[in-house]
């Protein structure tokens, strides 16, 4: 039997620009634009269910043509039916990427997560305290965190967004299970300077003495780490065309999310995690079309043939 999954988060619109060349500051910089939908919430869900879950996406949705687009899409892949629609604008991320794939700079306006409050999250108590594995990400406002991790009966995994957002969790610590941030998150949340292995797990220890259980690392071309106090594993990362890096982290944590639902051991959280991050980034999409569970156990395959041929 599947695992129940609920994800609170953000949905919003993507406006994405892609320089052709270095980019030139102040400057009109020749590329390509696209409008998509997105959100980390909105992200992990809807590869949450393409890798085959059981998923329900809590989210804010307001009431401009942009959120009429959002609703019409997720509806069609997960269960929405929980959210919050009210009048307003839907949230937008703007963000460019250089020749590379990599994100240059970003703004986002996420002010319609702040209806997402505690009062609002107690009223979900009974789809909140049923899940198997709780999902919540930081653009949500701090009590509403704390209040969802606080109603859960099952696993908590807490997506750090961003070194601005991050400290919205601090409180829910606590009862969080993982914590996935990147190496940047870390490093601000533990004022660690986190340029070796050693640094990285010394600045996790900080994170256990706080009350978090374990943590995810993702951390881009170096791999990735899986820790807990008393131990921990590493996986280094894929091979891979990189043409969009936008996306990955939520990819990887809906990968990592899947292997842990499926029971598989920490090596094989891993690499369902790093195979999801593969798909997307070889990707012009932040949600790949092309990620499924099928996908996924081939690239598996592959790497293993490829470690002991």
């Amino acid at each position: 039997m599947k695992k129940k999954i609920v994800v609170i988060g953000a949905s919003n619109i993507d406006i994405s620009g892609a320089s052709f060349s270095k980019i030139v500051h102040k400057d009109s910089n020749i590329g390509r634009v696209k409008i998509t939908n997105g959100g980390v919430g909105h992200n992990i869900a809807i590869n949450l269910a393409r890798l085959g879950n059981d998923v329900t996406f809590i989210s804010s949705f307001g009431s401009d043509s942009f959120s009429k687009i959002l609703i019409e899409e997720i509806k069609k892949e997960v269960d929405i039916s929980q959210s919050l629609f009210s009048e307003g604008e839907s949230g937008v991320y703007l963000y460019i990427s250089d020749s590379n794939g990599d994100m240059y700079v970003a703004v986002n306006d996420m002010s319609i997560n702040k209806k997402l409050t505690a009062t609002f999250i107690e009223e979900r108590r009974e789809i909140i305290e049923a899940a198997d594995i709780l999902v919540l990400d930081a653009n949500l406002e701090e009590d509403a965190l704390k209040r969802a991790a606080e109603l859960s009966n099952g696993i908590v995994i807490a997506d750090a967004v961003s070194t601005l957002k991050v400290d919205r969790l601090i409180s829910s610590f606590p009862y969080l299970d993982i914590l996935k941030p990147n190496l940047l998150e870390l490093s601000y949340l533990t004022k660690t300077d986190c340029k070796s292995k050693e640094d990285i797990l010394n600045a996790t220890r900080v994170l256990f003495d706080r009350g978090i259980k374990g943590v995810l690392v993702s951390m881009g071309e170096r791999g990735s780490l899986l820790i807990y106090p008393e131990k921990h594993f590493f996986l280094s990362a894929m091979n891979s065309n990189v043409i969009n890096a936008t996306g990955a982290g939520d990819a990887f944590l809906a990968g990592f999310i899947t292997a842990l639902a499926m029971n598989k051991d920490p090596m094989t959280q891993l690499l369902y995690a790093t195979s999801a991050a593969t798909v997307t980034i070889e990707s012009t999409e932040t949600v790949s079309k092309e990620i499924n569970i099928e996908k996924i156990e081939s690239i598996i395959k592959e790497r293993i043939d490829e470690k002991f041929s």
